[in-house]
């Protein structure tokens, strides 16, 4: 910048002259005319600007430089702030002759200091802006990262939960219509029904064409002789099928497994295994936790994956229970069943909300305990509950565990749970179908 109001005496000739003239023509109307005046400068008309400047190599910029630094001076666009840089070229160079004459050397290049000193000082500001503001913005994501991971960890497990709702109910449905159109005796209970043989000994069971719990287990492995894993499903029964978008992967003893949600068993009796597809030999029940102590731990009670809806008399004796599949009960042969199913949540964790006996009470410090040593059961499953291979970490898993009622290690710390793992958010989905029995065998 040149510490001055007006082009600087040195550079002489017409172009002095021009200038002045052009910075009378201050109003609106005379706009024109200064603009053409401006536009008329040339090079000679400043003839010791490059005895100033020399050199060929700078001259074009030195020229550029000269005519914005004639034009804001004419416009008033830069008045305050060429103000504000003399004063400090002022106080910068007063101690030094050598350097106020190195500032007149290069022909007053004032726009281009201006610029370097505008980006220095909202470089200076932003930094600083970014000093103050960078724990503020850990503090808001520490406010909002809850609130957001509870969103999308409803969004992901409760459209999951929705989905599986909608695959059972369509398995249901399929289930009691083919079962009511399949020729059994009419004085039939339901679990009678599974098991019934068209021929004795000869191990054909209609039922079976429909619905086989030995295939709520597939073996990766072997594929049952098949080529791909498609090919078994096209072979196993309708229900097996409808059930099959609900699988999970897991691995027991090496081998790998693709099995319905719930608790592994170890088939008791292979008498009725099916002959083609080979099954796996392991079954799946779903545990239906009954109580809690108060610690969280569970007392469960064992339910099949498909079971009769059982209808009691009240006028029969105590314990009478009237099957409604049977003909000759009141309901006069009615395929009522359910399909259970155990959800349960990888992204949320169970907590007991009764513990204290107020469900408006918080219950952030009442986790419930993964401890399978002391689960209390009511009844006794149909095989041995096996526990499925833990993943990497020795946690169970969302399903793992001897009772498949799963663990997790987000709050297993001594303090909330006394090292154990959680137990994983859990509800039990069923689907529901009723069909009149239309075809009977003699």
């Amino acid at each position: 910048m040149l510490p001055c109001r007006s082009l600087p005496a040195e550079y002489g000739g017409r172009g002095a002259q021009k200038v002045t003239t052009a910075m009378g023509y201050r109003s609106s109307g005379q706009r024109a005319q200064r603009h053409e005046l401006l536009t008329r400068l040339n090079i000679a008309d400043f003839p010791d600007f490059w005895v100033l400047a020399p050199g060929s190599r700078l001259q074009a910029a030195h020229w550029e430089a000269l005519r914005m630094f004639v034009r804001s001076l004419c416009c008033g666009e830069l008045r305050r702030e060429r103000d504000d840089e003399e004063r400090r070229t002022a106080r910068r160079t007063s101690a030094s002759p050598a350097a106020r004459e190195r500032v007149l050397f290069f022909g007053a290049p004032h726009l281009l200091p201006s610029k370097r000193l505008a980006m220095k000082r909202t470089h200076m500001h932003s930094h600083r802006h970014r000093r103050m503001t960078s724990g503020s913005v850990l503090v808001e994501f520490a406010l909002v990262a809850l609130v957001l991971y509870l969103l999308l960890a409803a969004t992901i497990e409760f459209g999951r939960a929705f989905y599986c709702s909608q695959v059972l109910q369509a398995a249901a449905d399929v289930a009691a219509r083919e079962l009511a159109r399949t020729p059994l005796p009419p004085n039939l209970s339901f679990e009678e029904a599974l098991q019934w043989e068209d021929l004795p000994g000869s191990g054909i069971r209609p039922a079976r064409r429909i619905y086989d719990p030995h295939y709520l287990v597939l073996d990766l492995d072997t594929l049952g002789g098949r080529a791909t894993l498609m090919d078994l499903v096209a072979d196993l029964p309708p229900v097996n099928q409808q059930l099959f978008p609900l699988m999970i992967y897991t691995e027991y003893e090496g081998r790998r497994l693709l099995r319905y949600p719930g608790a592994l068993l170890l088939d008791a009796d292979p008498s009725d295994d099916p002959v083609d597809p080979p099954p796996s030999g392991l079954l799946v029940a779903v545990p239906v936790v009954a109580a809690r102590d108060a610690q969280g731990r569970e007392t469960i009670r064992w339910v099949d994956v498909v079971e009769d809806l059982q209808a009691s008399d009240e006028a029969a004796p105590p314990g009478d229970v009237l099957d409604p599949f049977n003909l000759l009960s009141p309901q006069r042969g009615l395929v009522a069943l359910r399909i259970n199913y155990a959800f349960q949540a990888a992204t949320m964790s169970s907590f007991d909300n009764m513990r204290d006996g107020d469900p408006e009470d918080p219950n952030i410090n009442e986790p419930n305990l993964a401890d399978d040593s002391s689960v209390v059961e009511l009844n006794v499953p149909a095989g041995t509950p096996v526990a499925p291979d833990a993943p990497a970490g020795g946690l169970p898993g969302t399903y793992g565990g001897l009772y498949g009622l799963g663990g997790q290690g987000a709050l297993n710390s001594p303090l909330l749970a006394a090292g154990f793992p959680v137990r994983p958010f859990r509800r039990v989905l069923v689907g529901q179908a009723i069909a009149r029995r239309e075809v009977f065998s003699p």
